[in-house]
């Protein structure tokens, strides 16, 4: 119990760490965005003498050193910081459940499929459950932003499936073959509108993540953990019905190779 409320404490400040992360170069770009534009039109300027010039450049200069410095803390902020093994699915959905409880209280209805029983994912294990905490804070925040007087419900689900088709992927998605697994959080909160939705969609193929309507923090991040390791990310979501989030990754086997039945429970929306 006592490891588990460290794992939980530790996720929750790396998830705090990174939203401030993510706000703070956000404004900075911002500001260089617009240092930049104020640089080009004083350039554009008849009768600059030469030593105004060097100093636009100068200033130009420390303003891309600036730039750099925070791309590289950016994609600092995205290395993996642990090295990849076989993680079984059920150890660390059961994990999640009750991190979740330890931090907010919340009672998750976990629905793992027995076609992931015995199951794994090569990845850092932290990371996926850093990766699958963030889906489940977004539901937590949707649920609660609910006027619903039924039960508020979130559900942390797993199957396997066979050679999966991107309908609803973030971002551009290639074509996947092989056995994987689709590890969903679905919820009955407010939901997004089409407008939200097609901006969601569309975050995998930005360099950078934009507010969605709230509910949209923690995206980009999975986005770029499930693409690192071969797999993709999908969302379905209407208002007023709910969110469902999904990460998909191939399936781990000890020649890489194995194939197994996939199993098709109706998808939890």
């Amino acid at each position: 119990v006592e490891r588990n409320r460290l794992v939980a404490v530790r996720t929750q400040l790396n998830i705090h760490f990174q939203k401030i992360t993510n706000a703070a170069l956000h404004e900075l770009n911002n500001v260089l965005g617009i240092s930049f534009g104020h640089i080009e039109a004083a350039n554009r300027k008849a009768g600059l003498e030469p030593e105004q010039k060097r100093h636009l450049e100068k200033i130009e200069k420390t303003l891309s050193h600036i730039q750099s410095l925070g791309e590289g803390f950016a994609r600092f902020g995205q290395m993996r910081r642990g090295v990849k093994a076989s993680v079984p699915i059920h150890d660390f959905l059961d994990d999640i459940v009750l991190i979740t409880k330890v931090l907010t209280e919340t009672d998750l209805d976990l629905n793992a499929s027995a076609g992931t029983k015995d199951s794994a994912v090569r990845v850092d294990g932290y990371e996926i459950r850093l990766a699958v905490m963030n889906l489940i804070f977004n539901a937590i925040r949707a649920v609660d932003k609910s006027d619903r007087r039924e039960t508020k419900l979130i559900t942390l689900w797993s199957h396997v499936e066979g050679d999966p088709v991107p309908k609803n992927s973030l971002g551009t998605q290639p074509l996947l073959s092989g056995s994987f697994v689709r590890i969903g959080v679905s919820d009955n909160g407010i939901g997004m509108n089409e407008h939200q939705l097609k901006l969601a969609r569309e975050l995998g193929d930005k360099p950078a993540p934009r507010p969605i309507g709230g509910d949209g923090f923690g995206l980009i991040s999975v986005k770029y953990f499930v693409s690192d390791h071969g797999g993709m990310l999908e969302i379905w979501s209407e208002p007023g019905i709910g969110t469902t989030v999904v990460i998909v990754l191939p399936l781990y086997t000890e020649d890489r190779q194995g194939d197994v039945n996939a199993d098709y429970p109706e998808l939890p929306l």
